[in-house]
């Protein structure tokens, strides 16, 4: 018996062994992962649907198309993405967790959680987040004109109160 709460699923190649095709998959935490192995595909298809299901899994790479990069930051990156059933313009931001100490994580977290209850017209909406062993995206509202460091360098970092 699996707990499967923060579970990554990962599905992996298939392979021959022992002129064999054999499917594997890998549940993964952050720290430990285990590999488990079928010999047909109809039964692997069956293991991924009933554990997508049961984790509530979803990839970012399903809804979201990305496109250009935006910008960088220390750990990861912003692309402009598109909502592929909506044809909406997004943002994406790539976070890179295997870059980062574990206070640095739960600084990510913790603006994850502040973004999820802001709503007001001047901070930038939340739609989605994304989390997988090396990666976490956060799908947020495309804006225009660059970040607020470009907006206030082009300033001069001046602004009126």
């Amino acid at each position: 018996m699996h707990h499967l709460s923060g579970i990554f699923l990962k599905e992996e190649n298939s392979f021959d062994y022992h002129n064999h095709k054999l499917y594997s998959f890998s549940l993964a935490l952050p720290k430990k992962q285990r590999i488990y192995y079928v010999d047909n595909e109809k039964e692997y298809s069956e293991w991924i649907h009933f554990i997508k299901l049961a984790t509530g899994y979803s990839d970012v790479f399903e809804k979201y198309e990305l496109k250009e990069k935006l910008g960088t930051g220390r750990f990861g990156i912003v692309r402009t993405g598109i909502h592929k059933a909506s044809g909406n313009k997004i943002a994406i931001k790539t976070i890179d967790k295997t870059k980062m100490s574990t206070k640095e994580l739960g600084l990510v977290m913790a603006e994850i959680e502040i973004l999820k209850i802001c709503h007001h017209p001047n901070i930038i909406k939340l739609y989605d987040v994304y989390e997988n062993l090396n990666h976490i995206y956060i799908v947020i509202e495309h804006c225009q004109g660059g970040d607020l460091f470009y907006y206030l360098e082009k300033r001069k970092f001046k602004l009126t109160e």
